[in-house]
């Protein structure tokens, strides 16, 4: 709103204020439907991970990579999908280890 009202003032022309409209209406629309946007809105956490054997930093990269994931994919944060694709990476992990 801020940013509006700021290039208003300013003397900005039409279709700057209604491309600011439009990216207000996204917004507006990607809260209404509850994107994920954080690590604590994965429907996984960091106990679901260690609970399947994931220790130390392997828990946080996991969560990382599940939350870019999910972040192209809104539709997989899924509790069973994201264990899946957690065992998928650590599985993949075990396999590359000297």
């Amino acid at each position: 709103m801020l940013k509006k009202a700021d290039c208003v003032g300013q003397g900005t022309h039409r279709e700057h204020i209604a491309e600011l409209w439009e990216t207000q209406a996204l917004l507006e629309q990607v809260l209404a439907e509850r994107h994920c946007f954080t690590l604590r809105q994965l429907a996984v956490n960091g106990h679901d991970l260690k609970a399947l054997g994931l220790r130390g930093p392997q828990v946080g990269e996991t969560l990382h990579a599940l939350l870019r994931h999910v972040l192209e994919s809104p539709g997989d944060n899924q509790k069973e999908h994201l264990l899946a694709l957690a065992r998928q990476m650590r599985d993949g992990n075990e396999d590359n280890r000297p």
